[in-house]
């Protein structure tokens, strides 16, 4: 009534499409365009006909989802160790529970995992091949459901995904239960009325998109702006054009008159005169240029003066008198060496690349020359007692004093010429004249420079060097820098730089505005696209999705918050666990994920429930909190349960046992289990409920891992499937040997074997003891049934252990090196025809009266 309430404030185009949504599960692209024209048409306030209301109550009608049963699994191929022999079939009548049942190993787990895929579950692990084919082949399967009681067959392959069917099933295993007790759980299913608010919001955008579709087909049919217009008056209008701008606005902008011409015209002839602060700026740069150069030729006139020359020339000098006195030293030094040129700079130059291959190659951990026990580095000859005395003269040769004074020599004459530069050639000094408007001879002013530049470096101390006089050159210069000085002041004091640009201002504004008349049709369909624009947009925002999604999100929380959480205290309490100090909290979903929930510890400081809760109690709370987030979905869809009672007690497995036969009376519940206790209290329980328990007994080797077996296990008369197995099951195998297929032949004696094993059990407990004592029964029935007991003779007991001492090697493993044979379908026969007359002759054998 609320959500009713809070329609009617809605826009009518939405009330309309709320009724489209609960008359039609999908709604076509006609119902789609008939709520955008409703949308427009109400935005636009005519014809206010074509929308509908919801009527009182209509939000209170279920939505009704098909009734889904899974029937069989068949035809796997690459899942796990799974082999079956024959299809694995489910119970799919009303008030059925199936129970499949198996040891460790037979392939429970792997069709849980199977399933898990199938469905889609949130807590999928990896579903691998068999880890000892050679071969790996893509992994598929079949599988049969009925939908509202229609066979439906499906085709899975895992690549595929899951299937869509199978899409609301759930399945609880460990898996499912550490991340209920551990983890924040998103809700497993949106309640009705906030899965239709969802639906609104989709159809919301659809309508939004189908204004954006149109909107995207008015397009600007305005040409551009000139840019070099861009920051005129003119432009600022267009920018600033809207749906609201007015036909006389647009007239003003957009007309042309004749004063507007002769207006430019005048502008355009006073704006063609040179811009006076454009020639101040290029005579300054031409001033800066001169002084420049002026600069540079009194540098030429200075560093290139006699003065300099005398310093290159003495150090000249100097550095020729070292080298003598170095070589007279050298030749009293080295008078008796074989070779001349000792001490010169070719030799020097070997001693110094000598020493960087001793001291980096040959010797690098002792100093130049190396003299003892060494070979020569230059004649790579063993050193004798007269090379290593010169070596040891030439060492003391480089490192005189003498040797050293030769060095400073050439350095400092070095130091004297670098800083003698080139002479600028004709062709730069021609361009620095140019550059500052000075016309002058070029190539003379290069010759003249070039040949002081000679005389300086050809200078002999004492001589004479005509002193550089550019005065010729650089007066005319300095001249022509005044008179570009007086020109810029000049210029300077007339500018008026503020009329120069408001008439530059004004002339865009001008060309702006004659551009725009020029473009009047333009600008006016621009006017009416944009006024088209702005009515649609209006429109689209009654298809805004915010108040539709806030409304879900507060709906979904208040759901989540009161009735999954009333569900699961009901839950927690039927499971017996409402005495542990366990509560469920809601937690806000996003964008892109719903709202859901999380179990926490009532009154804790600090630690979370799996951290303190033993693990049957997590256990228990696991399924309390999946029981109430599941059941919040479909009614007529699956639940798969793999070993719900994994650690619990007896009391929470009874608990457990109740709370899934109760389950079953309004949906398929499908039990993995290898636990006979589960079994048994299942059986025992469902009479209590009238439900039907389908147990399947699944087989492992040689029949194949996860074959279905052929025999009730809880059969509540084993005479007639021991009948079956003499009469049906052990033909077939007989056949099979006989016509030579040994391994079909084996696989069947072994299946005749192992169920007869299981059915031995079976009648001790039903025949035998009549019922009295079942394993795992809770309790024991004597009623008309104690009195039974007294029919039991020795040799009953003698037949029934033999058979069962005898066939238990058929049902257990055992090691290959001492594998014990199958008996012959001729043995076996006998067998099965010995207990059958058994059973005839005990079924008919009369109660002894009691002595006396």
């Amino acid at each position: 009534m609320e959500l009713e309430e809070w329609f009617e404030g809605r826009p009518k185009w939405l009330q309309t499409a709320a009724v489209l949504r609960l008359a039609k599960a999908t709604l076509t692209e006609a119902d789609y365009q008939q709520l955008f024209n409703l949308c427009q048409q109400e935005s636009e306030n005519i014809n206010q006909t074509g929308f509908s209301s919801l009527s009182s109550g209509s939000l209170n009608n279920p939505v009704m989802s098909p009734s889904v049963r899974i029937a069989t699994i068949h035809d796997l191929k690459g899942i796990n160790a799974l082999r079956p022999a024959r299809p694995l079939d489910f119970a799919v009548g009303d008030n059925e529970l199936t129970v499949v049942y198996g040891f460790n190993g037979s392939g429970k787990s792997g069709y849980s995992r199977l399933l898990k895929h199938l469905c889609g579950s949130r807590f999928c692990e990896d579903l691998h091949p068999n880890a000892f084919d050679s071969v790996v082949t893509e992994q598929t399967a079949g599988v049969q459901i009925l939908v509202n009681g229609q066979s439906v067959p499906l085709q899975w392959r895992k690549v595929d995904g899951p299937l869509e069917p199978l899409r609301h099933v759930h399945i609880f295993d460990s898996e499912c239960a550490s991340s209920y007790v551990s983890k924040s759980i998103e809700a497993a299913f949106e309640p009705a009325p906030v899965r239709f608010l969802a639906d609104l919001v989709a159809d919301c955008v659809k309508v939004g998109q189908k204004f954006d579709d149109l909107m995207g087909t008015y397009r600007s049919r305005l040409p551009l702006f000139p840019q070099e217009l861009q920051e005129s008056v003119a432009a600022t209008w267009l920018k600033a054009l809207s749906p609201t701008t007015t036909e006389a606005e647009l007239l003003e902008w957009c007309s042309w008159s004749l004063a507007e011409t002769t207006e430019l015209v005048g502008l355009d002839s006073d704006l063609a005169q040179a811009d006076p602060v454009s020639l101040v700026a290029g005579k300054k740069r031409k001033k800066s240029a001169a002084e420049l150069l002026i600069l540079k030729l009194h540098g030429f006139e200075s560093s290139w003066s006699s003065a300099v020359a005398e310093q290159i020339a003495v150090a000249r000098e100097q550095l020729a008198a070292c080298r003598r006195v170095a070589a007279e030293a050298a030749q009293q030094v080295f008078s008796g060496a074989p070779l001349t040129g000792i001490g010169e700079a070719t030799w020097r130059a070997l001693w110094d690349a000598a020493k960087v291959y001793s001291e980096k190659v040959a010797y690098p951990d002792r100093a130049f020359p190396v003299l003892d026990d060494a070979v020569c580095v230059l004649c790579q000859q063993s050193m004798s007692a007269a090379g290593s005395q010169r070596m040891q003269s030439f060492n003391a040769f480089v490192q005189g004093a003498l040797d050293a004074a030769v060095v400073d020599a050439q350095a400092s004459l070095d130091r004297l010429t670098v800083a003698v530069v080139d002479a600028p050639t004709a062709e730069i000094l021609a361009a620095q004249f140019d550059a500052i408007d000075v016309s002058m001879d070029a190539d003379s002013l290069h010759k003249k420079l070039g040949a002081q530049r000679d005389a300086l470096m050809s200078h002999q101390s004492g001589g004479s060097l005509p002193s550089l006089d550019l005065t010729g050159v650089i007066q005319p210069i300095e001249a022509h820098v005044a008179e570009l000085q007086i020109e810029i002041s000049n210029l300077e004091a007339t500018v008026d730089t503020t009329e120069r640009a408001r008439k530059q201002q004004r002339r865009k504004g001008l060309r702006g505005k004659q551009w725009l008349s020029q473009q009047v049709t333009a600008v006016r369909e621009e006017v009416h696209r944009q006024k088209a624009l702005a009515s649609l947009a209006t429109a689209k925002k009654l298809a805004s999705t915010n108040a539709l999604t806030q409304k879900k999100n507060d709906l979904a929380a208040a759901l989540l918050a009161t009735a999954h959480a009333n569900r699961f205290v009901v839950e927690l309490r039927e499971l017996g666990g409402d005495k542990l100090p366990i509560k469920i909290l809601p937690t806000r979903g996003s964008r892109t994920t719903q709202p859901g929930f999380q179990v926490s510890l009532e009154g804790a400081l600090r630690l979370s429930p799996s951290q303190v809760l033993s693990e049957g109690e997590s256990r228990i709370v696991a399924l309390a909190a999946f029981m109430a987030d599941v059941t919040a979905g479909p009614v007529n869809v699956p639940f798969v349960f793999d070993d719900p009672i994994s650690s619990l007690d007896q009391r929470f497995e009874e608990a457990t046992a109740r709370r899934l036969i109760r389950e079953a009376k309004v949906r398929q519940v499908i039990v993995f289990t290898h636990r006979l206790s589960m079994l048994a209290l299942l059986d025992d329980l469902s009479g209590e409920e009238g439900i039907k328990v389908d147990v399947v007994a699944l087989r492992g080797a040689p029949e194949g891992t996860g074959t279905p077996g052929q025999t009730a296990i809880r059969e509540k008369k084993p005479e007639k499937a021991v009948n079956k197995l003499l009469g049906e099951r052990l033909p077939k195998a007989r056949k099979a040997l006989a016509d030579g297929d040994r391994e079909s032949g084996e696989i069947l004696l072994q299946s005749v074997c192992s169920d007869f094993r299981v059915l031995v059990e079976r009648l001790i407990e039903m025949t035998l003891l009549n019922g009295v004592v079942q394993r795992f029964q809770k309790n024991l029935t004597t009623k008309d049934k104690l009195a039974g007991l007294a029919k039991i003779r020795p040799e009953d007991c003698v037949l029934l252990e033999s058979m069962m001492t005898k066939y238990s090697y058929q049902e257990h493993s055992q090691p290959q090196e001492t594998p014990v044979p199958l008996p012959s379908t001729d043995e076996l026969g006998i067998d099965l025809k010995a207990v059958v007359d058994w059973i005839q002759e005990f079924s008919t054998r009369g109660v002894p009266l009691p002595a006396g």
